[in-house]
């Protein structure tokens, strides 16, 4: 199973280690937006910037534990390609998806994994 990285955390371990989204940008070479959306979850770091990541806090002595159980589905479909009946046929079937893995997460109590968040 994959690790990840919440946002929630991930501002709290950059308060703790002194560091601003853009300067965590900067040490990474990725874009400062990029930093602003795993911050805020609408997006989740690859595996190598995780790494990067921890190795950089800890480093800057911020103890640093690592999430195994955050799932995360993306769901987009370009707005111009629909008519108002599908558009809302898409909306509810992406709402039950959702709610289905929310439930069978909380639920079954598993583990989940990240997913969808690369094109």
């Amino acid at each position: 199973m994959r690790a990840t990285i919440l946002g929630q955390q991930l501002r709290q371990w950059l308060t703790a280690a002194d560091l601003t989204q853009a300067e965590l940008a900067r040490l990474l070479h990725v874009d400062p937006g990029q930093v602003s959306r795993w911050c805020t979850d609408k997006a989740a770091p690859r595996d190598d910037h995780v790494i990067s990541i921890v190795e950089l806090l800890r480093g800057r002595g911020v103890q640093v534990e690592l999430s195994q159980a955050s799932t995360r589905v993306f769901f987009s479909t370009p707005m111009a390609a629909l008519d108002a009946d599908s558009y809302e046929a898409d909306r509810i079937a992406a709402q039950t998806v959702y709610e289905e893995l929310n439930e069978g997460v909380r639920d079954a109590r598993c583990a989940r994994t990240l997913t969808g968040t690369r094109p």
